[in-house]
């Protein structure tokens, strides 16, 4: 992980500040209270649908590790241990880790709580990665969601889809399952054609094409932008190479990759690239805004699962 940290000190505070009455329906964190069925309701229809779950199970996380970042006091840490997970909360208030800790002993929850930044976390990686509410507050939202993608498990089943895009200028249907039939999938996102850094990306996977290939690989890049834009990008900076497919909000949500920033006129990806075996598990996962290093790390990890 980064080594810098994403903590703003004077958001930690407050929030610290209001430890004491975390639990309190009626006190400063009431508006969470309110909320959090909303969220819960939400993330246990993603479990059920990520791991092709029963939704009438009590415990649809047993066996799973997950990691709550800016647990606060524990609201949505507790629900996920009742939900079967062996669960680490992460704080980056003390005052919010003893509080969340002691709720826990006496509700006789077995929860890790850590005070401290994701940035500094050890102790491997974790089948599910929540973050509610909290990249509002931190002093780099790019690197926070770059640390979150670190802390997930390769081996998570990726989020099969099927659109349209664009290979040598013709518009081409991009179906994830079958494109795995043929080996493992570099699926890599950018936030828009006919940018600077998205057209050297572009350039430089079209050049390492051969290199993928022989691997056994098959690169797809992925943004937000329409069908003719990209019919155009796939001839102009993908020299034909590979297809360049269009995402839905909806898509960019499933894989984490939607950019959320005020004044942006349209959903955007961000860039993050994924390496996903043939089984359709995620083997490996890089981001990173820059441009400069998408290439060279998902070659390396193809290489790796050839070796295998």
């Amino acid at each position: 992980m980064a080594k810098a940290t994403t903590i703003d000190p004077g958001e930690a505070a407050h929030f610290g500040r209001m430890a004491a009455e975390w639990w309190d329906p009626r006190g400063s964190s009431a508006m969470l209270h309110r909320l959090n069925p909303v969220r819960l309701r939400y993330l246990r229809e993603a479990i059920d649908r990520h791991w092709d779950g029963d939704s009438a199970s009590f415990k649809p996380l047993e066996g799973k590790t997950a990691l709550d970042v800016g647990c606060g006091a524990g609201l949505l840490t507790e629900p996920l241990a009742r939900m079967g997970a062996a669960v680490t909360g992460i704080d980056a208030a003390p005052e919010n880790a003893a509080v969340a800790a002691a709720h826990a002993e006496e509700a006789g929850l077995a929860i890790r709580y850590l005070a401290g930044e994701l940035e500094g976390l050890e102790g491997g990686r974790y089948d599910l990665v929540t973050a509610m509410e909290v990249v509002e507050h931190v002093t780099d939202p790019a690197s926070f969601v770059a640390g979150l993608a670190a802390a997930l498990a390769p081996g998570v089943k990726a989020p099969d889809f099927t659109t349209q895009g664009a290979l040598a200028g013709k518009v081409f249907r991009v179906n994830l399952a079958q494109q795995l039939k043929k080996g493992p999938v570099v699926l890599y996102f950018f936030p828009a054609a006919f940018t600077s850094g998205c057209n050297a990306e572009a350039k430089a996977f079209a050049e390492a094409v051969p290199q993928f290939r022989a691997a056994g690989a098959q690169v797809i890049g992925m943004s937000a932008d329409a069908v003719p834009q990209l019919q155009k990008f796939s001839t102009e900076h993908c020299a034909g190479k590979f297809p360049v497919a269009s995402a839905t909000p909806a898509l960019l949500k499933q894989y984490d990759v939607l950019l959320d920033r005020a004044g942006m006129p349209r959903p955007m990806s961000d860039r993050t690239s994924y390496v996903i075996a043939r089984d359709g598990k995620v083997a490996f996962v890089h981001s990173d805004m820059s441009p400069v290093d998408h290439v060279r790390q998902t070659l390396a990890a193809v290489k790796a699962l050839k070796a295998r």
